[in-house]
Formats: C-alpha cells, sequence, structure tokens
C-alpha cells in the first residue's frame, strides 16, 4: 500500500485494478520529474492508508493533498534535458535484456541438447 511506480512506456490494453490509483502531471510539470517526486513522497504514501487490518487503501484525496514542489519551467526544462538522454538508454538497455533473454531461452535447450553446436 502506497507503492510508487513510474510507467514510462506505454502498456497496450493495460487495465489495472481498484486499487490502483494513476496520477498525472499537468502540462507544466515534467512527467520525468513528476515521477521522481513521486517517488520520493512513497514513505508518505505507506503510512496514510486508512480502513481495517488488511483493507487499507489511500484515498484519491490523500495522494492529492500530498506535498509536491513545482519548480519553474526553467528548472524542469534543465532537469528534463539531463535525465531524458539517461532514461531513454534505461528504456533501451531493459528491451535489449528482454530480447536477449528471449534468446537465451530459446538456444540453451538446443546447445545442452547438442542440437546446436558453438
Amino acid at each position: 500500500m502506497g507503492r510508487v511506480a513510474q510507467v514510462k512506456a506505454e502498456i497496450p490494453n493495460c487495465t489495472v485494478d481498484s486499487h490502483v490509483t494513476i496520477v498525472r502531471p499537468s502540462s507544466e510539470i515534467g512527467w520525468r520529474y513528476f515521477g521522481m517526486a513521486l517517488m520520493e513522497l512513497e514513505p508518505h504514501f505507506s503510512v496514510m492508508g486508512r480502513g481495517a487490518t488488511n483493507q487499507t487503501e489511500l484515498s484519491r484525496a490523500a495522494i492529492a493533498d500530498a506535498p509536491l514542489l513545482a519548480p519553474t519551467k526553467p528548472l524542469v526544462d534543465s532537469l528534463e534535458a539531463i535525465v531524458s538522454p539517461i532514461s531513454q538508454q534505461v528504456l533501451n538497455l531493459t528491451e535489449q535484456i528482454s530480447r536477449l533473454r528471449q534468446a537465451r531461452d530459446l538456444l540453451l535447450p538446443k546447445l545442452m541438447s547438442g542440437e546446436v553446436e558453438v
């Protein structure tokens, strides 16, 4: 409860359940800054749940009332310029790792059985 995750790429046909709240930034705040700021608020969110034991929920109002600093546009633009290439590289490497795992899972059984020789 209260965990924060940032989705950095589109997920086709994605549905979230009722215990997940999707929060999006306004157009003035860059989505990378917004995601990092919310990640910093995770400890704050994790203790805000209300309800019975094992049934606690974090209301939308509680999320909306969370303290979030809104930097100036030039500051957000500077952050975006620094973080954007790094974020893109993380996405690229994550995709490469996924493809390499698929290749390994396809080739390893064939190597082990002797069907493919090195």
